[in-house]
């Protein structure tokens, strides 16, 4: 097997289009379709059903595909049905019905699949038309293991190529959403990596074995993992799942909103695993080519033409049928909530998201409702639960849940001054490499960040904080009082405002701060709400946000 990367394959993908029977290897007669295998892939989605390409343009270019080759593969490396207004309002379920609607043959879980809980993605599953798998998620409890009878992975025969696919979910799925839905009586009961990384890879290359002593000529992994220069995926990104095993061919991988043609990397035996991911919010479809001389050809598809040969008629059911989908959950998210003359952006010109780094203008104005909102000293708002910008002129419900789209509720607890410098210089370590979710908007505070220092603290497998070992990016942490900052004193008790993820449930990987703490107010208001409430509070003068404030002054460059 051979695993290529044509360059007009290569040159196409970065100019935005591509044409696929170029790229195959194969000039097939019009009138007989190729045997070559086409899986044609997307990851996190995030209920994105009309942005970026949109999934009508997937659906109509899949049809396509099916007038040239005989077998055609669509596949999901999960964070599908969560992430926007629609997916909050429907729990998840138009999601799925889009997907549906597309033809997915299999999918996995992202992290975020489980924001509804286990119970909701459960009905979710049965569902979907989609078979879902799942090769490293142990229930241990004594409740309904349903998720331990989904396949691990299956193995289909198109023509005489028998191609394996086996799904993988990040194990820091249990620091990056709500923790407490995998517990029982305060036990974790819920495995993801079956308690390290090494028993991670075990498990996997056993799947991979048995796999192949099944007949598998090529194993697809579909990983919700992420690329090694996304900071928040430690030893589990797909670059290490591949060097650290043998018998995979290509890795589809998601979680990072890695715009990737291709990454090559040497698994055990010094053979080359092929790594693709699409980004996010279908900024771009992938596919891989199988072909039958034993080649695979990686591309991204950034823009799509319709074809002129395909009937327009066609093409136009298939966009209506999305629009459908659409407009049965959308009318109750219409309603306008808030007025706003400001711009307040979620990232740069370059798609970078600026809370995952460093202090923005948006993160300041939903740190300033929770602390509104709570009478707090402070208040902290993680950067990875701000999913997109506000604009100005009137705002939307559906505009404030795409905001921050994960229903959380604002709670109040207490910190010392110790904990919460140890908060910042643990979350602000990843503010670095396309930064982190983890990274703190903040509100009533200010402080110095140097990011040349290297961070000092002990952190399990999973990135949950077990101590910080000393205190060498952040510094003079200052607290609001009244309209003066003064400096933030290690012994007094300060009043934190926040969402339930982080206050309640110790996300982040904050456990080992509040894990034990009980909030003194939990469930005061949805985190939607309180936004909304504070934006109207301002008679939507969001001017004061025009800029930042100097809230966290990163006083160094790497």
């Amino acid at each position: 097997m051979k695993i290529k990367s044509k360059l007009n394959c290569y040159i196409a993908t970065l100019i935005g289009i591509i044409s696929l029977v170029g790229c195959s290897g194969n000039n097939q007669p019009t009138d007989k379709k190729s045997d070559d295998v086409v899986i044609f892939f997307t990851n996190d989605i995030h209920c994105g059903i009309n942005e970026g390409l949109g999934l009508a343009s997937l659906k109509a270019y899949k049809n396509e595909l099916k007038e040239k080759y005989q077998y055609v593969v669509t596949v999901d490396a999960g964070d599908a049905i969560e992430g926007s207004a629609l997916g909050t309002i429907s729990k998840g379920e138009i999601g799925v019905e889009a997907m549906n609607t597309v033809g997915y043959d299999y999918a996995i879980f992202g992290n975020h699949e489980f924001n509804y809980g286990l119970p909701r993605l459960k009905e979710l599953v049965d569902l979907s038309d989609a078979t879902y798998l799942n090769s490293n998620i142990k229930y241990l409890g004594n409740g309904d293991s349903w998720i331990n009878n989904l396949k691990p992975y299956e193995i289909v025969s198109y023509g005489n190529t028998k191609v394996g696919f086996i799904g993988i979910t990040t194990p820091l799925t249990l620091s990056t959403i709500s923790p407490n839905i995998f517990y029982e009586n305060g036990e974790l009961v819920y495995q993801f990596d079956g308690g390290s990384t090494e028993a991670f890879i075990e498990n996997i290359q056993k799947n991979i074995n048995k796999m192949k002593e099944d007949g598998a000529n090529y194993v697809i992994a579909l990983g919700h993992l992420g690329d090694k220069d996304y900071s928040d995926v430690g030893n589990y990104s797909s670059s290490y799942l591949a060097e650290h095993t043998s018998g995979i061919d290509a890795i589809i991988d998601g979680h990072s909103h890695t715009v990737m043609p291709l990454r090559i990397e040497k698994n055990l035996e010094g053979k080359d695993v092929l790594i693709s991911q699409t980004g996010t919010k279908l900024k771009s479809f992938g596919q891989l080519v199988i072909t039958k001389d034993g080649n695979i050809y990686p591309s991204l598809i950034q823009k799509y033409p319709l074809s002129t040969h395909v009937n327009p008629g066609d093409d136009t059911i298939v966009f209506n049928e999305f629009d459908g989908i659409i407009a049965k959950y959308e009318q109750s998210a219409l309603n306008v909530v808030a007025k706003t003359d400001t711009d307040l952006p979620l990232e740069d010109e370059t798609g970078n998201w600026y809370a995952y780094t460093q202090e923005s203008t948006l993160g300041n104005l939903i740190a300033d409702s929770i602390r509104v909102k709570t009478c707090a000293d402070i208040a902290l708002m993680n950067a990875g639960g701000i999913r997109a910008g506000i604009k100005k002129g009137d705002i939307t419900y559906k505009d404030i849940i795409d905001v921050i789209p994960f229903s959380n509720m604002i709670c109040l607890s207490e910190v010392t001054g110790k904990e919460l410098i140890d908060i910042l210089e643990y979350t602000s370590s990843f503010a670095e490499k396309g930064g982190s979710g983890s990274n703190m908007q903040i509100s009533g505070m200010k402080y110095d960040l140097d990011i040349s220092k290297k961070a000092d603290y002990e952190a399990d497998s999973e990135l949950n904080l077990i101590k910080v070992n000393s205190i060498n990016r952040v510094s003079n942490v200052q607290i609001l009082n009244g309209d003066k900052y003064e400096p933030i004193v290690l012994e007094k008790t300060y009043k934190v405002g926040s969402i339930s993820y982080i206050l309640v449930n110790g996300g982040c990987g904050l456990n080992c701060i509040f894990g034990n703490k009980k909030p003194l107010l939990t469930d005061i208001a949805t985190d939607f709400e309180t936004l909304i409430d504070y934006i109207n509070s301002l008679n939507g003068d969001l001017s004061r946000y025009a800029d930042l404030e100097g809230r966290i002054n990163i006083t160094s460059i790497v």
